[in-house]
Order: C-alpha cells, then sequence, then structure tokens
C-alpha cells in the first residue's frame, strides 16, 4: 500500500505539471529538472520519515506533505491541489504542520540503535562499512552500515562509555568511559587489548567526555564540561581553547584531512570549527536534545550524530551545508508551557533552566514578537488573561509575574509561594488568578486588590509530592486540580470548600481540563506501568464518575485540550506524538509523530488548530485538517442587564436580548458568521466571597515603576442549572 500510494502521488504531480499525460515517466524525468528534482525530493522526503511509515503506512500523505511543502525547489502547486481535496467533505482527518521541522535540510535517514540505553558515542570505521556506537548501557557496539545489522559487542567498562574512535588504518578502536579508563579494542575480533586509567576514581569531573586523533597523528582533540582543547600530542602542551557552545560540550572530531573540527554540546546543537585558527564555520539544528556524540564519514561528506534522553536517534548530515533556513525555534531549553490568547492572536511558550524566558509568538505568521525575560527559574506555567491583554507566568523561583501583552512590559511580581509554581490560571472573568506549587500549596489571588485571597486544602502525597496543573469551570464557580498523589480534588471558588476527590489514575496526573461546556472533565497521567496504557481518562461533572478511558499512546502524556466544539481533545505526549480523539466514542482519529518529547498543548480558541512545545526548545504550529467541527462553545457574561455573549473569532459583543441561553445562533455581524453554541448558564458579576472572609494573611506584591493600573472586573459566578 505504502509504495502504491507514492507511486500514485509522483504519477499525479509528474502528470499536473504537463498539457499531455505521461506514457514515459522514465524519459520524461530524464528530459526534465523540475520532474528529476520532484522525483528526488519524494525519495528525500520518503527516507527521512522511514521510521515513522514503518510502523504508520497510513501517515503517508500526512508525513510527505508536512515536509515537501517546505521545498524550495519544486512546483508545490499539485501538492497544494491535492490538499485541498484531503480536506473536503468525507475524507479522513490529517494534522498539517504550519512551522518547518525543527532541522537543517541536510538530514538523509534515521536508523535504529539498539542499544538498552542512551548511545553516548559513534563513528564511521575509515572504509566506511562499520559504525561503531558506545553507550550507557557500558557497551560499544559494531553494526554494519549499510543494513544496520549488529557485528559484535563490546564488554569490559565498569560505568557509561563516553567515547568510541577507529584508529586511522581502522585495525583498533579507543573508547573513553566514565569509569576514568581508555581501552583499546580489536576491530575486527571485538576483544579487549588494553585498558589505560587515566586519573583517580574519586574525582567528579576527572573524566573527559570525548577524544580524538588528527589525522597526522600529531594534534590532540579533547571535550569536557568547559570546552574543546587542542593538545600537541608529542609534549602534552595546550595548544587552543575553543569556545562557543552554550552549553556542555560532550563529543568532538577532526575532519579526514584535519582541517575541521566538529564538536557537539547539551544546547542541541553541532558546530564546525576551522582547526588552525578555531574560528566557527557553521551550527547545524535537528535534534530534539542534548547531542551526545558526533562523527565524520571516511570522505568528510557526511555527519553522524547521536540523540540524548528524549531523542534516541541517529542523524546523518551533509557536512557541506549548516543551517540555511529560519526555523520557528527560539528557546534555548526546552519549552515547558505555552497557551492561546483567547482572542487566537498570540501563542506564549515558557523556556527550561537554560532559558528561563518567555516568548510571545504570532498566532498566524508563527514570528516571535518578544522575550520576556525577568524570571531566574525554569517557566513552569502561564495564562492569558480572558481579555488577552496580560500574560501571568510562573516558574520554579517561586513568583508569579503579570505582563502587558502589547508592550511587553513587566506588570507586577507575586511572591508568598513556598515553593517553584507548577501551575497558574485566570477565572473565566479575568479577577482572579488561581496558582499551584511544588509543595501542594494552592492559592486564590485577587487581581484587584493585589492580595493572596486563600490557600486552599493540600493533596496528601508527601513533601516529594506537587500540584502539576490546575484549572477554573467554564462559569469559574469550581476549582480543579492534579496532583502527583494520583488524584485530582475539586474545590468550591466561591467559599474554598473542597467538594470532592476523584481517583482511578495509577500513576502522576499531569495535567486536566473541563470540556467547554462544563460537562466532563479530562485528566491524563504519567503512565510509569508499560503495559497498562490508562493515559486519559473522561469523567462527568454530573456524576463525578469516570466515563472513559482512551488508550492509544505508548508512553506518558503531558498535556490536553479541548476543540472550541468540545467534540474532539488533543493530547501531547512522551511518545513523540500529538493525537486527536473523538471524545464521543473515545477513538483515536489522526496522529502526528514529531522528533521530541511533547511537553506542553494549547488549542486555539476558535479555529482547528494546536501550539506546541518539545523537549528541544522547538514550538509547532499544527491545523487539523478533514475534521469537521461544530459551533464553537461560549459563555455568557452578566453584567446586571441580562447576559452578553462575546463571538471568540471577530470579538463582537451580542446582547442579551438576542441570546437564546442552551442554543445555537450565528454571529449576527456579516463577515463573520460563526456558529456559537451559547451555554446554559451565565457568568453573573459580583463581589467576591473570599475577598470579604477573615482571610488576613497577604501576599508580597512588588510593581515595577511602569507598571501599568488596569481596572480588572469583579468576581461573578454563574446563573442557571449547576452540575459541580
Amino acid at each position: 500500500m505504502l509504495q502504491e500510494d507514492f507511486d500514485h502521488a509522483v504519477q499525479q504531480w509528474l502528470t499536473m505539471n504537463r498539457e499531455e499525460p505521461i506514457t514515459d515517466t522514465a524519459h520524461e524525468l530524464a528530459s526534465s529538472d523540475l520532474r528529476l528534482q520532484t522525483l528526488v525530493a519524494f525519495q528525500r522526503a520518503l527516507s527521512r520519515e522511514t521510521y515513522v511509515l514503518a510502523g504508520r503506512s497510513d501517515l503517508l500523505w500526512q508525513q510527505l506533505y508536512n515536509r515537501l511543502k517546505w521545498e524550495e525547489e519544486i512546483d508545490t502547486r499539485p501538492l497544494e491541489v491535492e490538499r485541498a481535496r484531503r480536506g473536503g467533505p468525507g475524507t479522513a482527518p490529517w494534522l498539517l504542520l504550519r512551522t518547518p521541522l525543527p532541522e537543517s535540510p541536510a538530514p538523509i535517514r534515521t536508523i535504529p540503535t539498539g542499544h538498552s540505553q542512551e548511545i553516548m558515542a559513534c563513528a564511521f570505521s575509515p572504509n566506511g562499512a562499520t559504525i561503531l556506537s558506545a553507550s550507557d548501557d557500558h557497551s560499544l557496539k559494531l553494526w554494519d552500515a549499510r543494513t544496520g545489522r549488529l557485528r559484535a559487542i563490546l564488554t569490559g567498562h565498569t560505568n557509561r562509555v563516553w567515547d568510541c574512535a577507529f584508529s586511522q588504518d581502522g585495525t583498533t578502536i579507543l573508547s573513553a568511559s566514565f569509569d576514568r579508563t581508555l581501552k583499546l579494542w580489536d576491530a575486527r575480533t571485538g576483544q579487549e587489548l588494553t585498558t589505560i586509567r587515566t586519573g583517580p576514581p574519586d574525582v567528579f569531573f576527572g573524566e573527559v567526555r570525548a577524544c580524538a586523533f588528527s589525522p597526522d597523528g600529531a594534534t590532540l582533540l579533547s571535550a569536557s564540561h568547559d570546552a574543546l582543547k587542542l593538545w600537541d600530542a608529542r609534549t602534552g602542551k595546550k595548544l587552543a581553547t575553543l569556545r562557543g557552545h552554550s552549553d556542555f560540550v560532550k563529543a568532538c572530531a577532526f575532519s579526514p584531512d584535519g582541517s575541521t573540527i566538529l564538536s557537539a554540546g547539551d544546547d542541541a546543537t553541532l558546530r564546525l570549527w576551522d582547526a588552525k585558527t578555531g574560528q566557527e564555520l557553521a551550527t547545524f539544528f535537528g535534534h530534539t536534545d542534548k547531542i551526545n556524540a558526533c562523527a565524520f564519514s571516511p570522505d568528510g561528506s557526511l555527519i553522524v550524530s547521536a540523540g540524548g534522553p528524549y531523542d534516541y536517534t541517529l542523524k546523518v548530515w551533509n557536512a557541506k551545508e549548516g543551517q540555511k533556513r529560519t526555523l520557528f525555534k527560539g528557546h534555548t531549553d526546552e519549552v515547558k508551557v505555552c497557551a492561546f490568547s483567547p482572542d487566537g492572536s498570540f501563542t506564549v511558550s515558557g523556556g527550561g533552566t537554560y532559558d528561563k524566558t518567555l516568548k510571545l509568538w504570532d498566532a498566524k505568521t508563527g514570528e516571535e514578537r518578544v522575550t520576556l525575560r525577568g524570571h531566574t527559574g525554569s517557566i513552569d506555567a502561564c495564562a492569558f488573561s480572558p481579555d488577552s491583554s496580560c500574560i501571568l507566568s510562573g516558574s520554579w523561583d517561586q513568583r508569579l509575574k503579570m505582563w502587558d501583552v502589547a508592550s511587553g512590559r513587566e506588570l507586577a511580581t507575586l511572591t508568598g509561594h513556598p515553593s517553584g509554581i507548577s501551575a497558574c490560571a485566570f477565572s473565566p472573568d479575568g479577577a482572579t488568578i488561581l496558582s499551584a506549587d511544588q509543595l501542594y500549596s494552592l492559592m486564590l489571588w485577587n487581581v484587584q486588590g493585589r492580595r493572596k485571597l486563600a490557600t486552599l486544602s493540600y493533596h496528601t502525597s508527601g513533601v516529594f509530592g506537587k500540584f502539576s496543573a490546575c484549572a477554573f469551570s467554564p462559569d469559574g464557580t469550581a476549582i480543579l486540580a492534579a496532583s502527583t498523589d494520583h488524584t485530582l480534588k475539586v474545590w468550591d471558588a466561591q467559599t474554598g470548600e473542597e467538594l470532592t476527590t476523584l481517583t482511578g489514575h495509577i500513576d502522576l496526573v499531569t495535567a486536566c481540563a473541563f470540556s467547554p461546556d462544563g460537562d466532563t472533565i479530562l485528566t491524563v497521567s504519567y503512565n510509569n506501568q508499560p503495559h497498562s496504557g490508562k493515559t486519559l481518562t473522561l469523567w462527568s461533572t454530573q456524576t463525578l464518575q469516570e466515563r472513559r478511558v482512551l488508550v492509544g499512546h505508548s508512553d506518558s502524556v503531558y498535556a490536553c485540550g479541548f476543540s472550541p466544539d468540545g467534540s474532539t481533545i488533543l493530547s501531547a505526549s512522551r511518545d513523540h506524538t500529538l493525537k486527536v480523539w473523538d471524545v464521543q466514542n473515545g477513538q483515536e482519529r489522526v496522529s502526528l509523530p514529531l522528533p521530541g518529547t511533547l511537553f506542553c498543548l494549547a488549542v486555539h480558541p476558535w479555529q482547528p488548530s494546536a501550539f506546541i512545545g518539545d523537549s528541544g526548545g522547538n514550538v509547532y504550529l499544527v491545523d487539523l485538517v478533514g475534521m469537521a467541527d461544530g459551533p464553537i462553545i461560549v459563555t455568557g457574561v452578566d453584567y446586571g442587564q441580562g447576559p452578553v455573549v462575546r463571538c471568540p473569532k471577530c470579538g463582537q459583543n451580542i446582547l442579551h436580548d438576542t441570546i437564546p441561553m442552551g442554543r445555537v445562533i450565528t454571529c449576527p455581524h456579516p463577515e463573520c458568521a460563526t456558529r456559537l453554541r451559547i451555554n446554559p448558564f451565565a457568568i453573573t458579576m459580583r463581589s467576591p466571597t473570599l475577598a470579604q472572609s477573615a482571610v488576613t494573611e497577604e501576599a508580597e506584591i512588588r510593581f515595577p515603576a511602569h507598571r501599568h493600573d488596569a481596572t480588572p472586573s469583579k468576581r461573578g459566578r454563574r446563573t442557571g442549572r449547576g452540575r459541580l
């Protein structure tokens, strides 16, 4: 089926590039540079997706389109015609990437590894027939470079093997280990020849992470925790220090002619250097996490690199090409959290420990608008205010910060949490902030009064537990919090009274969400049971009973969300996939494999799109194609003269006398005409109960001199029949 679809796609594309049908494909390809480039592009895309398509041939169109649409040297018009056809009524759903995959154009193929733990190093033999890999499993392995077949396993090290290399004549292998030894091996038999102890075993930073000989043997190259260094092989004198990586340098190699040095680091980049001057020549992007190893092919034209903890892949690169395309990439560490603005104009993402920034992106173009700096720890939580004017962020530095979307300026810093903040949210009316931390503190803050209202009761997992997620119900009357003690708790947002505890997950609950109509709760779990598959669960807010379990991810799920019409669920996982599910039957509708672990997910407020971030600092915009979407579910707000509904697409207010509560209407704005399903309840604006309670503890709130004095709306509660 795979080859048949591929042949049909190529034939169709070539046919659409000429007036007459093709009668001799081989002749036409030979006589047309454009058609030849097209076939090469198809072959290249198919080669890069082989590891995905081998197990999921049904994703052929999706995976090839998401690569070919970014090709600059082929005619993409036939591709767009086919895209339009596959987005029509009755066609199978698929996921469209609106941002390119985060890699340079050099990768050729991805091959399986075979090691039981992460790969630390790899190398080509001088004749190119063999690949050598070194692993955290204390072993080295020899592979057939053409077939990928395992040839031999080399054992003898007592700890992680950091690096490996072939001698120039290919007869000997050199390995460097965390056990502070170098070992020489017979490359033909795999037998150990010599062991060299490089330092005392009790020095933590004593080991060298990588090593290499220059082709003439005169110079040694080493990589450690601080830099690359060149040494005179005869005297041991240091010749030069090469700096440029933004994190630990893990691997290094000389080009076959000795003119170039290659290095790889924890900053997920490969770098090329001039061996004589030490000048940096090029940078390669594509891995989604730390790079543990790298090597040149014998002729110097190819580079192979090995991914770290969240990557687990080998990548092959063209050594003559550096970064050619501007990628939708801005963070220098994993993307921990992300969110869409309620008006759909912007997305925000937060970076990890080595990044500490928030980035604001244009949701339509994917362009970075501004970087928000101020936190001193990883950004573990973020949210937009309901009017899209303000961003709220929470960090490991125990602080909440508020930012102005228009200017990017910091508005306020809220302190009071005893540990790092793991989640935050605005109430639907924008008057209250909910935040959670690593020590089971769940706090409510009054935005207008600039003070803490209350601390809600704790989960009971102990000092190693935390709240991992929190959310308000659509009407603002209930609070939901997910915990690492495998449970969820529900509170009354007005009184702070604990309403119930939901149990059923067998591991850490990592995320939670209310459906837009407030009828369903969605939770996802860190699946530490390899065969349980129980990672997404739907709960009824009426009965507080488990409705359905969604099975399909092969590893932990980190983020989830509902579509604007409530009919679809999206989930992001450590298994490197974004999955889309049908709420009614719990079946998986479509899946999108991506290079890295997906840590965060945000769903567009009024169109079938999603924003996701991964372990490599990359962010993606994805369109859901071929999926019928129903009316957008919205909640009215009653300011005292009847409820008002705001259309999320055009931003127009629809007055109370035209709103049939609980029914479907069409936005009256002539250029919008969006179908809206009005919730049967509305938020009635009034003063908060908690603000009037006997809560005396106030948080320390600091404002920069240039703060904006916005006046938010008052707290409210819903009118209409309740659930929780």
